[in-house]
């Protein structure tokens, strides 16, 4: 158990080490804008996709055809570090004969420069996750393998906050990528044992079947049924939103506070921490608390994108952190709450990582051709309150069956009134004017709430989850139209 855990624990650390270290290489070339990073990010989560989907794959082959298949690529990818050591004399650290020149698209070239630098270890290391948990399954069949899940990101998030405080203060780029290259070899041994050992377990179970069937018994079907479509949606769309969330306050942060690597940094460690405190137990998240931080971080939000730049820069860093964090909590909370058996745990990670790849690409790529603002903060948090709400039906035994209070239309009243009492300073005609039309739809969703118990609650809920997601995006735009129109900056230029 050591082993894997120590094994699970390094790959995470240098997973996202190299990210830094790569990121701030090949920054220089291309201005230093944080859409660079942003860009690396949609790389990143790219390749840890294609890692997952390969880990999903081989899960269906046995078990000796994993072990040789992975520690053949653990051998290609050190002898592709030792390569780069031949041919540019440091791993990682590409040659000036690959800087880019002044044309051609940056996307395009980001991509290139990280595939020949760190495309194929970055590759394995992304596979680890999944591929050590299902061995530890194999291997160890009564303790959970999503605890490896949580110290896997404990891991990536020890690397992230160690790296500008004990790493790049001390070292140049060459030596990181020395000291990488020599914990990645350790690596690599560590997981060819594990490999190894799982080529010589049984399968979950197998005795008991064996067993059974020595008996007369007729085996059992498999109490593990498949995750059905909706499951995956709602899977695919929690990662999404997150990731877009996560991406989204990177941005604010560069453009309202400062575009300085270590606000980078922040974002995604939050974004760690909170993937670690969701997995690494069932007691850590809880609604009773999150729910209501939930509710204050978005509050806050409403504040400081109204303020902007007024506000004080400590204070705007502070409330984004902490909207970053409550939001993340809710949707990998409620993600942790989903998990499936671990008999489908590489399909779960597949899924959440493709739901990464997908809130990168629309912060990444379709956001910057939507909209001439960083519009994608905004609709990355109405999403994290459409799922909130989603997530609380979907779920029976949640408070929004249980209470006698209609949770809804309490949460609609407060998410709708106080954002326009604080728009009052701004504009107190639009203030008037809205109160009108936000009191015609509370109404209307106070009549068709209807007793609790009566035979058409689901349509009446249904009806109530709707108008509420309208009524809040509608005064979401509203009121940061009009916070952002106050302050001269309802359009803003993007810059690469």
């Amino acid at each position: 158990m050591l082993i894997f855990t120590l094994t699970v624990f390094l790959g995470a650390l240098l997973l996202f080490q190299v990210e830094l270290i790569i990121g701030k290489y090949i920054l220089p070339w291309f201005g230093g804008a944080s859409a660079i990073w942003i860009t690396c990010m949609l790389f990143f989560q790219a390749v840890l996709l294609a890692g997952y989907a390969y880990g999903h794959v081989l899960d269906r082959a046995g078990a000796r055809a994993q072990s040789r298949l992975h520690r053949v690529f653990l051998f290609v990818s050190v002898l592709v570090l030792g390569a780069q050591v031949v041919l540019w004399h440091s791993p990682l650290t590409l040659d000036s004969s690959w800087k880019p020149g002044a044309q051609g698209n940056p996307v395009i070239q980001i991509f290139v420069l990280l595939i020949v630098s760190v495309g194929f270890p970055y590759f394995v290391l992304a596979a680890t996750a999944p591929l050590l948990q299902t061995w530890w399954r194999r291997i160890y069949p009564g303790h959970s393998p999503y605890r490896l899940y949580a110290v896997s990101n404990f891991g990536s998030f020890l690397g992230l906050v160690s790296y500008p405080f004990a790493v790049e203060p001390f070292l140049t780029l060459k030596t990181q990528a020395r000291i990488w290259t020599c914990a990645y070899i350790a690596f690599a041994l560590g997981c060819a044992y594990c490999a190894l050992q799982a080529s010589r377990a049984q399968e979950p179970g197998a005795d008991s079947k064996l067993e059974g069937i020595a008996l007369g018994e007729v085996p059992s079907p498999s109490p593990a049924a498949p995750p059905s479509r909706g499951l995956l949606i709602l899977w695919l769309s929690l990662a999404a939103c997150a990731s877009a969330l996560f991406l989204g306050t990177t941005n604010r942060l560069c453009k309202n506070v400062a575009a300085v690597p270590l606000l980078w940094v922040l974002p995604l460690a939050i974004y760690l921490l909170t993937f670690t405190l969701c997995f690494e137990s069932d007691h850590r998240y809880s609604r009773k608390w999150s729910h209501p931080a939930f509710a204050m971080a978005v509050l806050l939000a409403v504040f400081v994108l109204s303020t902007g730049a007024r506000a004080n820069l400590f204070a705007q860093v502070g409330i984004y952190a902490f909207v970053l964090f409550a939001g993340c909590m809710v949707c990998h909370g409620e993600l942790a709450r989903l998990k499936p058996d671990p008999r489908h745990l590489t399909l779960f990670y597949l899924v959440v990582a493709a739901g990464g790849v997908v809130g990168g690409l629309f912060v990444g790529l379709l956001a910057p051709a939507l909209f001439a603002g960083y519009w994608e903060y905004h609709f990355s948090l109405w999403f994290a309150a459409l799922l909130f709400m989603v997530t609380l039906y979907r779920d029976r035994n949640s408070w929004l069956y249980s209470t006698r209070v209609k949770a809804p239309l309490v949460l609609l009243a407060a998410a709708a009134l106080l954002p326009e009492c604080m728009a009052l300073a701004v504009s107190f005609k639009k203030f008037l004017s809205a109160l009108p039309f936000v009191g015609a739809i509370l109404l209307g969703i106070y009549l068709v709430q209807g007793k609790r118990g009566d035979e058409n609650e689901r349509n009446r809920r249904i009806v109530t989850l709707v108008s509420c997601s309208i009524v809040l995006l509608i005064l979401a735009v509203q009121f940061t139209m009009l916070g952002n129109a106050s302050l001269g900056k309802f359009t803003s230029v993007r810059d690469f």
